[in-house]
């Protein structure tokens, strides 16, 4: 699997995460693997691309989980909407 097929392959994995997080995992990946300069070892070390999504979409549900808790008690502005993600 080239790094292009393995990036495609998590950003389908992904694709349930709203556009703005699931850009920022692709980004993020995709600089490690530049980064490195050894796309098979990269590959080795993060595993295979749908389980290393399920690790990215845990994450961003938690984050999302704790920022709902911070919210909670407060009165949100107009326009504001504190949303959680169920896995």
């Amino acid at each position: 699997m080239t790094k292009k097929q393995y990036l495609k392959k998590l950003e389908y994995c992904i694709q349930a995460l709203p556009a703005e997080e699931r850009n920022e995992a692709l980004e993020y990946y995709s600089d490690y693997f530049d980064d490195a300069d050894d796309d098979d070892k990269v590959m080795q070390e993060l595993g295979e691309p749908e389980d290393l999504a399920k690790t990215i979409i845990v994450k961003f549900t938690c984050v999302t989980a704790k920022e709902t808790k911070k919210k909670k008690g407060k009165v949100l502005g107009k326009g504001q909407l504190a949303v959680g993600v169920m896995v």
